[in-house]
């Protein structure tokens, strides 16, 4: 179990606190509304703790390319959007985290 917790710690120094503490916290929330009053089952269970912590770096994905994306900002596309990120954060959030790795040993080269 320590070893989870180092590993969210170094993850989360990844992002600035604020930011990571902000996602964190909407992905807890909707991982709390999609239970049902009986829980998740095992995988269900598992999926949303995954999805908890990788939503920060899913969205920083999201934020990073929003941009560039044909539509205006509202609030319906940022639902949507937000949805997606969390439902696929297991799958866009290591994009992110490599580029988060990247551009900090970038800088650390830089500083030396």
């Amino acid at each position: 179990m320590q070893k989870l917790f180092s590993f969210i710690s170094r993850l989360s120094k990844l992002l600035p606190e604020y930011y990571y503490l902000k996602h964190f916290i909407i992905a807890l929330l909707i991982a709390l509304g999609l239970m049902s009053e009986n829980g998740f089952p095992l995988v269900g269970t598992l999926l949303s703790i995954i999805n908890v912590i990788f939503y920060p770096f899913s969205r920083y994905v999201y934020s990073s390319i929003s941009h560039m994306l044909p539509w205006e900002d509202s609030w319906f596309n940022e639902i949507i959007a937000t949805l997606c990120c969390y439902g696929g954060a297991l799958f866009i959030a290591p994009i992110g985290i490599g580029y988060r790795l990247y551009k900090n040993e970038n800088m650390e080269e830089k500083q030396v």
